[in-house]
């Protein structure tokens, strides 16, 4: 596309650069700031072995350190929660990559609905969705007929038509244009919906496996502290 912006040349700008060092002490102050020793929990937390950033991201946080011991039963249920999330949330990565990669830079997916077909399609190019099993371009369709470029692609006569029409006319240039916009505008708006979805279920079942985690910790700490008492008092 004439209007595609070059990803290399907004990395490489100037602003970027000198922006670099900011966003990487931002990032190591937030990174300290998480790994800071928590006011109510410093103590358990030294005592235990427990990193504060570690204890930050568990979903429970320092309530683990005031309940009871956990069953065994509750183990194997957080786990399982923990485990069916992150399978939903590698399905769904794999479903919004697919749906991202439908159309890649420059190109628009589409169907003819008459037919039910679809196709990919770009400014001067048109292909299957696979973009291996057929192609076709201007010079096929002015080289070839419609019927001929149909049969050797396994497709519509319709199809052949509406493709060539598309892709050598230039007055058809605009709506090509147009598709692939708003082709591109779709999958921007799918990254905006699903990443901060994904960010939030991979974290809940890394939170959940950390409440498992930690609570075993925190409960073989306690109940060590319990039999050296009984040692003492004895």
């Amino acid at each position: 596309m004439e209007n595609q912006i070059d990803i290399n040349s907004i990395l490489n700008a100037p602003w970027v650069v000198a922006l670099l060092p900011t966003i990487v002490t931002l990032v190591i102050t937030f990174i300290r700031k998480l790994n800071s020793p928590l006011k109510n929990y410093a103590k358990p937390c030294k005592q235990c072995g427990i990193p504060p950033l570690i204890l930050r991201l568990s979903l429970s946080g320092g309530k683990l350190f005031e309940g009871k011991y956990f069953k065994k039963g509750e183990y194997i249920f957080t786990l399982s929660m923990a485990f069916l999330i992150f399978v939903a949330a590698g399905y769904v990565t794999y479903l919004t990559s697919k749906a991202y990669h439908e159309s890649p830079p420059g190109w628009a997916l589409l169907k003819l609905t008459s037919t039910n077909e679809l196709f990919l399609i770009s400014l001067n190019e048109a292909t299957s969705p696979d973009r291996k099993s057929w192609k076709v371009t201007p010079q096929i369709c002015a080289t070839q007929t419609y019927d001929t470029i149909a049969l050797n692609t396994k497709t519509s006569t319709s199809l052949i038509s509406k493709l060539c029409n598309a892709i050598t006319l230039k007055s058809e240039e605009n709506e090509i244009k147009n598709w692939i916009t708003k082709i591109e505008n779709g999958n921007f708006k799918l990254l905006i919906f699903s990443v901060p979805l994904l960010f939030m279920m991979y974290w809940f079942a890394l939170a959940l496996t950390l409440d498992a985690a930690l609570k075993l910790t925190i409960d073989k700490y306690n109940k060590e502290q319990a039999e050296n008492a009984k040692f003492y008092l004895t």
